[in-house]
């Protein structure tokens, strides 16, 4: 006998669907407001109860990126509630803490075990890159093994490399002085770390600074990508859809069990290479571009800095080695300003531990 009210075949099962997703949800957000482990800390109940809270403020306010900064709100509407310190929930999952502290408790290096949160470490592609690697000590493995790349020896050994790319970039800056254009510094300098970095780790340059058309592309590229990851860590499964690579085999040689020929894989080490090229490169062009924005801003901070610069290269044909650099102490002081005032990383790094946390003890 058919039920009044349902004109289609397909009647019964929404409404019975729809209904079962109300009650889901009813339950869910019972659960997290009032039943979850995180339920008595303060925070806001909406963050609390659901991640679009988060999104909104990552991706839709202002632009997105704007979470850091509600964090920051939270500490100041709901920290004098709290009776555990300076803690405030900030989502379902998570606690913040706004003591600094604690930051070695939470970072602690080895042999204490951390692990980052899969969603935030997603965002770095298929986690077959150090920058996404979840488990612990799969992640020390993959450091250890890109550690002596970076060792002060190693880069040392680099320097004629980049004495070249620092050459071309005095060549590209001449040539638009001579010619009066305009340079458009974030552009020109990430050119000049993109070619670096990757000469030093794929020994190819992309040659971005002898082309000022490619150059203002990466940058443009740059740009878009860089928002895309908070869109990827609320949605984790669109991350494997932009990695959709050919199939390739994996890179071994005789003898290697599946551990070591796994982490040879030419899928994860071009995954590998690209991370550090990024990540190298687009912290070192922000790095040099503030730099210059505040040494044009600040004469006499830029005259003291010529001086010191000319007494240690008073043939500016004759380039300096790396050795003679680092004994310049206003040199120092400017490279570390810069580096403080650059921010290259705003967003939470949420990790993961295996046992208890204590605050206080």
């Amino acid at each position: 006998m058919p039920i009044v009210g349902f004109p289609s075949r397909w009647g019964l099962p929404v409404v019975l669907g729809g209904a079962f997703l109300l009650f889901y949800s009813v339950c869910l957000l019972t659960y997290r407001l009032f039943f979850h482990p995180l339920a008595r800390f303060s925070g806001p109940k909406l963050a609390a109860a659901s991640k679009w809270y988060e999104f909104y403020f990552d991706v839709l306010k202002d632009y997105g990126g704007q979470f850091a900064w509600d964090i920051e709100r939270m500490h100041r509407v709901y920290g004098h509630r709290l009776t555990l310190g300076p803690i405030v929930r900030i989502n379902h999952d998570e606690l913040h803490v706004a003591d600094p502290n604690w930051h070695d408790t939470l970072y602690a290096r080895n042999p204490t075990h951390r692990d980052k949160w899969p969603p935030a470490a997603k965002t770095a592609r298929l986690g077959l890159d150090l920058f996404g690697t979840v488990d612990h000590d799969i992640h020390r493995k993959r450091r250890v093994a890109n550690s002596p790349f970076f060792s002060k020896q190693a880069i040392k050994g680099a320097e004629p490399l980049i004495q070249e790319q620092v050459k071309t970039l005095c060549d590209v800056l001449h040539k638009s002085h001579v010619d009066g254009d305009v340079v458009e510094f974030r552009v020109t300098l990430l050119a000049f770390s993109t070619d670096t970095v990757s000469s030093y780790i794929r020994g190819q340059s992309k040659e971005l600074q002898d082309d000022k058309v490619k150059a203002k592309e990466w940058s443009e590229t740059i740009l878009a990508v860089l928002p895309l990851t908070l869109i990827a860590k609320h949605f984790p499964w669109m991350v494997p859809l932009s990695d959709c690579f050919h199939s390739r085999e994996v890179v071994s040689s005789g003898g290697e069990n599946d551990e070591v020929s796994s982490e040879k894989n030419v899928i994860r080490m071009a995954l590998e290479a690209f991370g550090i090229v990024i990540a190298g490169a687009e912290t070192t062009s922000r790095t040099l571009t503030m730099a210059v924005y505040y040494l044009l801003t600040h004469f006499k901070t830029l005259e003291r800095l010529e001086q010191e610069l000319m007494t240690a290269m008073p043939d500016v044909r004759v380039m300096p080695f790396m050795k003679s650099l680092e004994t310049l102490p206003w040199l120092t002081a400017v490279i570390k300003k810069s580096l403080r005032l650059s921010s290259a990383v705003t967003s939470k790094a949420p990790l993961v531990a295996p046992g208890e946390l204590k605050f206080l003890d």
